[in-house]
């Protein structure tokens, strides 16, 4: 089962102890006929904790999105719910950095965070993947690229072994852009698989549990870090 990760620098974290929590209210959400109030979409973050890693902390995140949809309630049709989305996330205290687990909301929480605490920064990292390709390329087992100048073909995925030598690989890379690399590693003698996007995101297609997956990110972000553009990506701004 694949589980998606991306690692934010951050500035100005809230410190809370065991238990606590924040909540943020950041836009107006569904009002019903005949109820006092509008029920607003808000954010919460809560300290559970050390996770099963000694070196991080371990925070429960739930965030809810407005959408669009049908839906009845109490009889009467409506074209707007909210939605409660979970989250993990993982912070070593002594360092600027935090995972999350769960990423296809974790960008749109830590803006509805920044607005609700003045002084939160946090910033995400940009990475060559076409440099990574090469330098590693007897690891990489496959990619998707976009934004491709061949006819009728926008998007197309390369996978198999030696792929990143083949003349496909090289032609696709040039005429287009190389948005994710799968690249096959071994950790603690084991093989593992992971995708990895230009903005940091990362996919682990493993079944292991929550210490080895964090000892996988460390392991991971010491490859990374030699083909990081950037990682001062503002999205809290």
């Amino acid at each position: 089962m694949a589980r998606s990760y991306k690692r934010y620098r951050v500035e100005g974290f809230p410190e809370l102890t065991v238990g606590e929590e924040i909540h943020t209210t950041h836009q107006l959400g569904i009002r019903f006929p005949d109820e006092p109030q509008d029920d607003q979409v808000h954010s919460q973050l809560r300290l559970l904790g050390e996770s099963e890693h000694p070196q991080f902390l371990k925070y429960k995140v739930q965030h809810e999105v407005l959408r669009l949809q049908l839906f009845r309630h109490q009889g009467l049709v409506h074209d707007r719910l909210i939605t409660i989305e979970e989250m993990m996330a993982y912070r070593d205290p002594t360092s600027p950095h935090i995972y999350f687990k769960g990423t296809r909301f974790s960008d749109q929480f830590l803006k509805q965070l920044a607005r609700s605490i003045p002084q939160f920064h946090a910033y995400k990292r940009e990475i060559d993947l076409n440099q990574l390709g090469r330098e590693i390329e007897r690891k990489v087992k496959g990619g998707w690229f976009g934004n491709l100048k061949i006819q009728d073909v926008r998007v197309a995925g390369i996978f198999g072994g030696g792929v990143a030598e083949a003349e496909e690989w090289e032609r696709s890379r040039t005429t287009g852009k190389l948005t994710s690399v799968v690249i096959e590693l071994s950790i603690a003698n084991e093989g593992l698989s992971a995708m990895l996007f230009s903005d940091g995101g990362l996919l682990i297609y493993t079944t292991q549990e929550e210490r080895e997956d964090l000892n996988t990110l460390i392991q991971l972000d010491q490859i990374i870090q030699d083909f990081t553009l950037r990682d001062d990506v503002a999205i809290t701004l």
